[in-house]
Order: structure tokens, then C-alpha cells, then sequence
């Protein structure tokens, strides 16, 4: 059950100590903020954002809180897929009925969106990328008329970035991470520009452009070492075995061993045959 804004916003001003006076001045008068408390008037967006930034709150929290502590079956469905590892069918598929029990009861675009993601990498799994393509290619046809795209677009863009030629993979790219250093201070701009350059290097992998790969993953190795994700470091260091094995040059293999090694230390042996299997996939 959804908590009553303007009682939720009472009780956390309360637990803050403040009145109803210190919340609202110079923004609306006590007797309107009074009203808002109590249901009776609503407020505009730009001064129930203000209100939040003085109750020291972001708009997530505030939302996760009216929510009775939960992000809500949608929420949860969009930050599941987004975390997801897209080498691990098991849990796409898995991901992939939850969805669609969802979309019995209501129809969402963007939960349907990701439904059909689910559904094309199960198709790429199985080798069937033209099949893959033609499910995404409505979502690309829709999201390529937007005059501007925002952070959740380009989420669900990264996602599909194997529905393009590989030849234009790589400066589409480019334009993607200049509109996301627009979001510099964004919180999740850091991880959504990491996730686009992982799945910049697999589409070169498989275009056999691994020299070009290889810069890439060079260059992403510098910046995830300060950033300690062990899933992103151990992904690289695959990838960059099998740049090195393709280019015949150094040893491929320690960076594969530092791959295993990096994910046996946090026990995640699922992730670890994800990974294997495209190297070997690949270097076959």
C-alpha cells in the first residue's frame, strides 16, 4: 500500500524536528503547506522538490519509503534486469516469467520492452541473432524518434546494442557516452558509461576487431581497478585473453587465471563458467 504523500511528508518534518514554518518558508505559506500535510491541495513538482531537498530526502528515498520500504514489483523488475549478468540465461529466463506474470495483470511499456530483451538474448544464446534482432527492432524503431534520449533510454539502448552493424557500433557509441558526460554528476552515469564500453569490446570480439578491443579493454581496466567491481575486472580480463589469443600475442592465459582468480576469492562460481564459456567460445 502506497503511504499518503502528504503524511508521509509530516511524519518524516516531524521526526526532523522542524515545524510546519521552518519547512516552508519563503517557498509557499504555512497555510498551503498545512493543506498539502493534510491531502486537501496538491503542490507543483518544483516546490515538492524543494520541500524534499530541505527534509534532506531524494526523490528514490522518498519513493522508496511511500512504498512501505520496497521499490514495487516494476521498480524491482527494472533494477533486476539492469543488474543482471546478460551471459546468464538461467536468470534471464527466470527474470523473463516473473515479467510476464507482471504483464498478465497490467500492460507496461517498458516492462514489455524488457521482456522482449529477455526473450532476444535467449534467442542469442542460441545462436538465432537475426531472430534476436527482429524482437528488438520495434523498441529501436520507437526510441530512435525521441529528439533526446535520457538515462533510462540509454539503458535499455545498451541493451540492444547488438542489434546494430558492428561497423557502426563503435561511433554510435561515442555519441552515447558525450550525451552521458552531460550526466557527470549523475549517480548513475559512471555505471551506465561502464556497461556501454563492456558491451562496446564483445561486439568488436565478435566483429574480430580485437586490436580494437583490446585498447578498449586496456583503457577499462585503469579506471575499474579504482572502482573494485570484481565482476567487471574479471569480464575485462577474459575479454583481454581473448584479444590476446586471437592476436597471437603474450600469454592469454594469465589473464584468464587472473580472470578465475579474482572470482574465486568472492566464491561466485556461477560467474566463473559464464565467463569460461566465452572464452571459450570464442578461442575455439
Amino acid at each position: 500500500m502506497i503511504i499518503n504523500t502528504g503524511k508521509l511528508f509530516k511524519a518524516i518534518r516531524k521526526n526532523r524536528a522542524l515545524t510546519q514554518v521552518e519547512v516552508a518558508r519563503n517557498l509557499i505559506s504555512q497555510s498551503t503547506y498545512s493543506k498539502f500535510e493534510s491531502g486537501s491541495q496538491d503542490i507543483s513538482s518544483g516546490i515538492f522538490l524543494e520541500l524534499l531537498n530541505r527534509l534532506n530526502l531524494s526523490v528514490d528515498e522518498f519513493q522508496y519509503i511511500s512504498n512501505n520500504y520496497n521499490y514495487g514489483v516494476k521498480n524491482n523488475l527494472i533494477k533486476e534486469f539492469f543488474t543482471l549478468n546478460y551471459n546468464n540465461i538461467r536468470k534471464i529466463t527466470i527474470l523473463e516469467k516473473k515479467i510476464n506474470s507482471f504483464l498478465e495483470k497490467q500492460y507496461d511499456v517498458e516492462i514489455d520492452d524488457i521482456r522482449r530483451i529477455c526473450k532476444a538474448f535467449i534467442q542469442m544464446n542460441d545462436n538465432n541473432l537475426e531472430t534476436a534482432q527482429q524482437i528488438v527492432e520495434p523498441i529501436w524503431q520507437r526510441i530512435s524518434l525521441y529528439e533526446q534520449w535520457y538515462v533510462n533510454d540509454l539503458k535499455i539502448i545498451n541493451s540492444i546494442l547488438f542489434l546494430f552493424p558492428i561497423d557502426s557500433v563503435a561511433d554510435f557509441t561515442k555519441n552515447v557516452l558525450s550525451r552521458l558526460s552531460e550526466y557527470n554528476h549523475y549517480p548513475e552515469a559512471k555505471e551506465l558509461e561502464s556497461a556501454f564500453t563492456v558491451n562496446l569490446s564483445l561486439l568488436l570480439i565478435k566483429g574480430g576487431k580485437f586490436s580494437e578491443a583490446l585498447e578498449i579493454i586496456e583503457h577499462s581496466l585503469l579506471v575499474e581497478k579504482k572502482r573494485l567491481h570484481y565482476t567487471i575486472l574479471a569480464l575485462y580480463y577474459t575479454r583481454k585473453a581473448i584479444c590476446q589469443y586471437s592476436l597471437e600475442v603474450d600469454k592469454p592465459l594469465f589473464y584468464l587465471e587472473k580472470a578465475a582468480n579474482l572470482v574465486s576469492i568472492y566464491d561466485d562460481l556461477e560467474y566463473w563458467d559464464c565467463i569460461y564459456k566465452e572464452y571459450m567460445y570464442y578461442t575455439s
